[in-house]
Formats: C-alpha cells, sequence, structure tokens
C-alpha cells in the first residue's frame, strides 16, 4: 500500500492518481498489470490516503510504459480531461471572458491545484511562451509532462470550442522511439531535449472568446478562490491546510472533522490538537469558512438562502438561518438587503 506523503513535503492529490486510472480505463488498458508494478493490487485503491508523495506519480507512469510497451498516453488521457475534473480552477477558466482572460486567472490560481509544478507565461507581441516549472525538486515522468502539457491544450479547446494548434511544443525530455501519438494530438512542431517543457502560442489566440462567458459567475468564483489563496498566503500553513480541506469538503457536502482528517492524512483527534496549538478548534475553523462563503453568496442575488445553505452543507434552510444569526444577529436575507 501507497503511504501518505507527509504534511511537511509537497504531495500530489489521490483523485489525480484515480484520474489517470480512469483514463487508461477509458483507453481499454488493464490496469491490473500496472498497479502491481506498484506493489498494489485494484482492491487497494479504496484505501488510498488523501495525499500521495509525487514520487508516485513517477512510479505510475514508468509502469504504464513498461506494463504497455507504449508512449503517448500521457496525452491520450489528456484529451479526456473535462473541466468539471478541477472544481473552483475549471470553473473560473471555463467562464473567463477569452482565452487570454482565462490564461491569466489560471497562471494565478495553478497554486489550487498544484503542490508540485507551476506555470507562467512570456507574453511577447508576436508569441506566448507557457512554460511548467518544476517545484522542490520533483521528479517528472515524460508522460507526466506531456500530460500536464496536453490539460493545458484540452482546456484551451474545451472552453474555446476551437481545436487550433498551438505554434509549437517543447519538451525537456529524448525524443521517444514512436512519438507519433504525442505530434498528433499537439498538432504542431513538437521540439524534443529542448531544454524546457513549454507550449508556445501565438498572441493572437489571446483573443478567442471563450464560449462558457459568465461574468457574474467568474467574479464571484474568483472572490472564492482569491479568499483561498490569501489564506494560503498567511502565516501557518497547517491552519491554511486545513482551510482548504474544509473548503473542499463542504463542496462534497460533508465537511466532519472526520472527512477533513482524512483528506489531510490525519487522525481526527490529531488534526484537533494540532489546531488547538494555533489557538482554534475545528468548529470555530469550519464557521469561519462557512461565514465567509455565506457573504459571498448572498453578494449574488441569483441565489436563494436555500440553496446557500445546500452550498454550505447545511441540513437545511433553518440550520442556516441559526447559524447565520450567531453570527452577525441577523437573517440572511436582512444581511443580504443591506
Amino acid at each position: 500500500m501507497l503511504a501518505p506523503a507527509p504534511r511537511d513535503q509537497p504531495a500530489v492529490a489521490r483523485a489525480a492518481f484515480l484520474r489517470i486510472l480512469a483514463g487508461l480505463r477509458v483507453l481499454d488498458v488493464d490496469v491490473a498489470p500496472v498497479l502491481n508494478r506498484l506493489g498494489m493490487g485494484v482492491s487497494d485503491l479504496e484505501a488510498l490516503p488523501e495525499r500521495l508523495s509525487p514520487t508516485v506519480f513517477h512510479d505510475l507512469w514508468q509502469a504504464v510504459t513498461e506494463a504497455t510497451n507504449v508512449r503517448g498516453f500521457g496525452v491520450r488521457i489528456a484529451d479526456l480531461v473535462q473541466l468539471g475534473e478541477f472544481a473552483r480552477f475549471g470553473d473560473i477558466v471555463a467562464t473567463s471572458a477569452t482565452l487570454g482572460d482565462a490564461l491569466m486567472r489560471g497562471l494565478r490560481l495553478f497554486r489550487l491545484v498544484s503542490e508540485t509544478v507551476s506555470l507562467s507565461a512570456e507574453l511577447g507581441t508576436r508569441r506566448v511562451v507557457l512554460a511548467l516549472q518544476v517545484l522542490h525538486k520533483t521528479k517528472l515522468h515524460p508522460e507526466s509532462v506531456e500530460f500536464l502539457l496536453g490539460t493545458v491544450v484540452t482546456f484551451g479547446r474545451r472552453i474555446t470550442g476551437r481545436y487550433a494548434p498551438p505554434l509549437e511544443v517543447r519538451l525537456a525530455h529524448e525524443r521517444p522511439r514512436d512519438p507519433s501519438l504525442i505530434q498528433q494530438f499537439f498538432g504542431c512542431p513538437v521540439i524534443f531535449a529542448a531544454g524546457e517543457n513549454a507550449i508556445v502560442l501565438d498572441s493572437a489566440a489571446l483573443l478567442t472568446p471563450v464560449v462558457f462567458h459568465d461574468p457574474e459567475r467568474c467574479a464571484a468564483l474568483q472572490r472564492e478562490a482569491e479568499a483561498l489563496l490569501a489564506d494560503l498566503a498567511r502565516p501557518g500553513a497547517f491552519r491554511s491546510d486545513v482551510v482548504t480541506a474544509i473548503s473542499n469538503e463542504i463542496s462534497d457536502g460533508d465537511p466532519s472533522i472526520e472527512r477533513v482528517a482524512a483528506r489531510l492524512s490525519l487522525h481526527p483527534k490529531t488534526l484537533a490538537r494540532r489546531l488547538r496549538t494555533d489557538g482554534i478548534t475545528y468548529r470555530q475553523l469550519l464557521d469561519e469558512v462557512r461565514f465567509r462563503l455565506a457573504r459571498r453568496y448572498l453578494e449574488q442575488p441569483e441565489l436563494s438562502v436555500t440553496e446557500i445553505a445546500f452550498r454550505l452543507a447545511y441540513s437545511d434552510k433553518r440550520a442556516f438561518n441559526r447559524a447565520f444569526r450567531r453570527w452577525t444577529g441577523r437573517a440572511p436575507d436582512h444581511y443580504r438587503r443591506g
């Protein structure tokens, strides 16, 4: 069984591991031999920890390559990625005004997606270079690099409805024996052993409109994401991790301490004890997150109080009303009118 990543080290989410396996199954790949090379069985997947070491992903891609003797699964799985798999990040990108707007928002918020890699953009008059940087000396498998850059391209295609290829793609690793699947996916010159991992776009492509543009929803989601970024930037990394986990569990409908502790690969008692060291209880922190989200949701007139209660994982509208009165001394409807 794979061990969880230590809390003081970067990690990749369990969901990303399962996403790759799901993509392999869609492509008719038997995942059992792949997992066997990792010392696992299919039955072990239910007990995977929430946070996995980045080396696990290098080993996963290597196991895929060895079990299939085929290169190019990274881009093939990237081609299957849907925006909804990336929660707030995907929604913000998908509701932006243009491809350039989506790119700028995505670069700023990419920290919410990955602890191991980052994206940067070099904007020129004719070209835009999107470069993938590795953080914390993480070792990336070539298939992983192709999957990450391929996902960026897939996002662009999904939100614009256009399949215009990049000008070129640069990959730091050596050319595989058969690069045809990689070249076919990107649809442009692919330069191997390029010294960097990057996608080069025509600057004019940044003006391409996004087909799902929704300015009000985008602004609301952006405010939520900025609040999460602000939490991550404050002193107290552990508390920030807990805030992020609570926000994710609220979205999933069950922000219990047991669920949040499991997401952080901790025992609930350990989580409670470490928060007490920071001078706060789990219930107080959960209230803080819910109150912040409640105020943002109440700024959106299209959301009813009942829907807001549901989004905040309350049992019903009355439970939310009681909590909001406790926080502010006012009912949500009164607060909204004010």
